[in-house]
């Protein structure tokens, strides 16, 4: 999203704050609330923020309304582009999160999205998340998993009992250090 808020703003420094991508950031997550009736990026009364996994999985599969939505004011090559990001990452977010073999040789969808990231956009910052994906993936499937999807090494399923163990942890521990991490575990 961060790509988006600053090709919006035809910003293209890599900044943590700038009163254009400000402007653009709340114009954008404006429009996807209208439209795609969900927030981006904005903090949760859960913890953390609005975009969770749920809303990721939204996004790749609405991806043609959501470009067109969020997307209204960059120049037509850079949505070429996104679109291009986009429909890459989706596959490799399926082939990821399927249990189905995996030809792990043949991971130039991954190679070929990272270079095109780089090239078109030298200004911005890849996350270490995207990193992962692009650069460690197929590493992972090959190595960890028997050349199989990471379907069953999910971590959703832990990071949906964080909450209760902060709640927990919080207001049903005993509030002495040394009891605490016995009681959690």
């Amino acid at each position: 999203m961060l790509l988006i808020y600053h090709l919006d703003a035809r910003h293209k420094v890599w900044a943590p704050s700038n009163s254009k991508v400000n402007s653009s950031m709340k114009r954008v997550r404006t429009i996807l609330q209208e439209r795609c009736n969900f927030s981006v990026n904005i903090p949760s009364s859960q913890s953390g923020t609005s975009t969770t996994g749920n809303i990721a999985r939204d996004c790749f599969l609405n991806k043609r309304d959501l470009l067109t939505w969020a997307t209204s004011s960059i120049n037509p090559s850079g949505k070429i582009s996104l679109e291009k990001i986009q429909t890459n990452l989706s596959e490799l977010l399926r082939l990821l999160d399927s249990g189905d073999s995996i030809n792990c040789n043949n991971m130039q969808l991954c190679k070929e999205t990272y270079e095109f990231i780089l090239v078109e956009y030298p200004w911005a910052s890849i996350t270490p998340s995207l990193h992962k994906l692009l650069a460690h993936s197929f590493q992972l499937i090959g190595a960890y998993n028997n050349g199989k999807g990471l379907q069953n090494l999910s971590e959703e399923c832990l990071e949906s009992c964080n909450k209760f163990v902060r709640r927990y942890r919080e207001n049903l521990a005993e509030k002495l250090l040394s009891q605490i991490m016995l009681e959690i575990f």
